[in-house]
């Protein structure tokens, strides 16, 4: 199964955030956050598995699997990426299935701002702003394989 994927980079050489960009996917397959941050790959990134241990400590309970999944973590779900123009942020959802089916889906409006969300789909479609200069951003997009 390929994943996308595609970094939205500030193309304006005016702007303080020129080369500096938002990274974006399609649903990612997520696990138990302990099995990841104890996988091979974690293990071997020290920052990665520090930031993945901060989120741990606030509560989360799952993160998004590397690849190649050599450790062969247990899919629980996917993480499903929205993206709100308005705030702008992009809105993370743990969607975990049982069985085939989605128990929870993504809120389909920003608690924030209570703007439409926008799904990756719809993202690449309609581009996005340079949140610091307005601007549109360049689209680099890109795929793994599970």
């Amino acid at each position: 199964m390929a994943i996308a994927g595609c970094d939205f980079v500030c193309v304006n050489k005016d702007c303080a955030h020129f080369d500096k960009g938002i990274t974006m996917s399609g649903p990612w397959p997520i696990g138990d956050i302990d099995l990841v941050i104890h996988s091979e790959r974690v293990r071997a990134d020290v920052e990665l598995q520090k930031q993945i241990q901060s989120h741990k400590d606030f509560g989360e309970k799952y993160a998004i699997i590397s690849f190649p999944n050599k450790d062969n973590i247990p899919k629980v779900g996917v993480r499903i990426q929205k993206w709100c123009p308005k705030c702008p942020a992009i809105w993370n959802y743990n969607v975990l299935n049982k069985g085939e089916v989605a128990i929870e889906e993504p809120n389909e409006t920003c608690f924030q701002c209570k703007e439409v969300l926008l799904d990756f789909d719809e993202v690449i479609k309609q581009g996005i702003l340079c949140p610091h200069c307005k601007k549109e951003m360049q689209q680099r997009r890109w795929t793994t394989n599970e």
